[in-house]
């Protein structure tokens, strides 16, 4: 060979052995990335896959049961694999849902006249049958049940726009006369004590019904016997965790502002729902939610927050004082900092599987991390040269007191593994004697001296998700 004019002889080429070795290894990794990516590409087509399971049961296709216990390892399943703490559905609207749906009170206008004054005799009634977007309805007026001879019927629909809200999410619609109705997901009751609220969630027809008098021009609200009114609803459209029985007729109470229940017949093979009516008004295919429902042994849903609580984190919770304790579940479950984790309106579930029982469901430091977050901490208190006095305990690890009804509560309550370390002393916040821990706000309420709600614990987790954004209600 001839480079540059000079004769080389290739034949006495070496090259060097680490340059070989370099090579060598170099096309196997290659080779062996190849063949790794297409066993995973077979053990895909074939449901094998890396699974970690906590102490939840999972169940394949071929029914075997994966128990308890922190396990690690390969298997063959169809379905896959869960994540780990996890077992409870994710819920239709959480905590961290974003607002892409339509608010509560803003009008969606849309509106379709199904009849519009079609005379009603007082003597035989009449049976009027409609069709709608969102299925039929039927209205069965008996004889007599309006006493006005010359009264007409009209009906307006307004499935078009109710079906543009969001499940879970609330809107309203506006009546000819001007009244704003709320649909969606609605809610009645007081705050104050969400147990006693009324949820309910349209999932059919929308519509109004009015009968005028001919000689006022005023409508008639008042009936002389009860009309069957029969409304359609999409099956489809309840919400997870609900069924057909919870499906019923509602008419709206403007003056309550609320949906009002009538006894309700449901044909779920034609997707309708019958109902007896004493009055005219808006009427609609409604599902009562429930506050809270068992759905087995290990997986309960919170309907007030459209929420899921299961497995370990029911039994944790159940066991150690339940809603008076923690609240409401405010979001599903998810993965926070590589940790499966669950908030409530007082706390926030954490699971580590590899710690042993009874330390598996720990409680998250959301105390400290509301301090944190607002910028707020406390210097630390004097320790006691001979001891606390009566009634006081001193923490050196943080270096604050603990006393008197606080501290009573503290011990009876679980103590550090439910609380925490004191990170401040009593003060007065808004108006409340409240001290901080590690895990959550203690609150003293005088008006309760006495029972079991003398000290509460404070909705931490609702001021820390607000905080962050993630909670608006």
């Amino acid at each position: 060979m001839t480079i540059n004019g000079h004769e080389i002889d290739v034949r006495r080429l070496r090259i060097p052995r680490s340059v070989l070795a370099i090579a060598a290894v170099v096309i196997l990794f290659t080779l062996l990335g190849r063949a790794v990516q297409l066993a995973f590409g077979a053990a895909s087509a074939f449901g094998i896959g890396y699974y970690a399971e906590s102490d939840y049961a999972y169940v394949n296709n071929a029914g075997v049961v994966y128990g308890y216990g922190a396990t690690y390892g390969w298997k063959l399943s169809k379905e896959p694999a869960p994540t780990p703490g996890a077992g409870a559905p994710a819920s239709s609207s959480s905590a961290t849902a974003t607002a892409t749906a339509v608010p509560t009170a803003t009008p969606v206008p849309e509106a379709v006249v199904l009849i519009a004054d079609v005379p009603i005799s007082v003597a035989t009634g009449g049976v009027t049958n409609l069709t709608t977007a969102s299925g039929v309805v039927t209205v069965d007026i008996p004889a007599a049940a309006i006493a006005i001879e010359g009264a007409t019927l009209s009906v307006t629909d307004f499935s078009t726009a109710v079906s543009s809200i969001l499940s879970g999410q609330s809107g309203s619609v506006t009546t000819p006369s001007g009244l704003v109705v709320a649909v969606g997901r609605t809610s009645s009751g007081t705050s104050a004590d969400p147990g006693t609220r009324q949820i309910t969630e349209t999932v059919g027809v929308v519509a109004e019904i009015t009968v005028t008098n001919p000689v006022t021009g005023l409508a008639i609200t008042t009936l002389s016997a009860p009309i069957q009114l029969t409304l359609g609803f999409d099956v489809s459209a309840i919400p997870a965790a609900l069924t057909v029985a919870d499906v019923a007729v509602f008419a709206y109470d403007p003056v309550l502002g609320s949906w009002e229940e009538f006894p309700s017949v449901v044909d779920s093979v034609a997707g309708t729902v019958t109902g007896t009516i004493d009055h005219l008004s808006v009427f609609a295919v409604m599902v009562k939610i429930p506050v809270q429902r068992d759905l087995s042994t290990d997986l309960r849903y919170y309907g007030i927050t459209d929420n899921y609580l299961a497995y370990a984190f029911k039994d944790r919770f159940d066991s150690t004082g339940g809603l008076d304790r923690y609240g409401y579940p405010r979001t599903s479950e998810s993965i926070e900092s590589g940790v499966t984790a669950q908030w409530f309106q007082r706390a926030r579930f954490e699971w580590h599987p590899l710690n042993p029982e009874p330390y598996r469901v720990l409680l998250g430091l959301i105390g400290s991390e509301l301090l944190e977050t607002r910028g707020i901490s406390f210097p630390v208190a004097t320790a006691p040269t001979n001891g606390a006095a009566a009634g006081f305990r001193y923490h050196p690890e943080t270096g604050h007191y603990v006393a008197f009804a606080f501290l009573k509560y503290f011990d009876e309550n679980g103590g550090l593994d439910a609380f925490g370390y004191p990170v401040s002393e009593e003060f007065v916040e808004n108006g409340l004697v409240v001290q901080y821990f590690q895990r959550g706000r203690f609150e003293y309420h005088p008006e309760n001296s006495g029972t079991a709600y003398e000290v509460q614990l404070g909705l931490v987790g609702d001021e820390l998700l607000r905080l962050k954004g993630r909670l608006s209600d």
